[in-house]
C-alpha cells in the first residue's frame, strides 16, 4: 500500500503572517520534503506566495502538492467579510491552477 501524508506549516511555528519570526517557505518546504512528506497545507494566507509559477516550481522540485489553503483570521466579525472573501477568493485561485496529486489505487 502506497500512502502520502501531509502536513502544515504549522509544524514549523507558521502562524500568523505578521509574525516577523516565520521561517522561509522555501525552507519549510524543503524540510517538508526531506521528512518523507508528499503534500502540505498552504499555511495562513499569503505565507506561501500566490505566485502559481513559482509555487508549482518549487513543488515540483520537491515532489510536493498542495492539500488545502488556510485562513488564520477573524471569522466572527462582520466588517471582516471582505477579508475572507478575498482570502478565500485568492487561496481557491492559487489551489485550482497548482499540480495534482496523481492518486493510484491497487487491488
Amino acid at each position: 500500500m502506497n500512502i502520502k501524508i501531509s502536513t502544515a506549516p504549522c509544524y514549523w511555528d507558521v502562524d500568523d503572517v505578521r509574525n516577523p519570526h516565520l521561517p522561509p517557505w522555501q525552507l519549510v518546504l524543503d524540510e517538508a520534503a526531506q521528512a518523507g512528506y508528499r503534500g502540505l497545507e498552504l499555511g495562513p494566507c499569503g505565507y506561501i506566495p500566490l505566485d502559481v509559477d513559482l509555487v508549482s516550481d518549487a513543488l515540483e522540485r520537491r515532489g510536493l502538492f498542495i492539500v488545502a489553503g488556510t485562513i488564520f483570521d477573524d471569522l466572527v466579525a462582520g466588517s471582516n467579510l471582505p477579508s475572507l472573501l478575498r482570502q478565500t477568493d485568492e487561496i481557491c485561485a492559487l489551489i485550482t491552477r497548482l499540480p495534482r496529486v496523481r492518486c493510484t489505487t491497487s487491488r
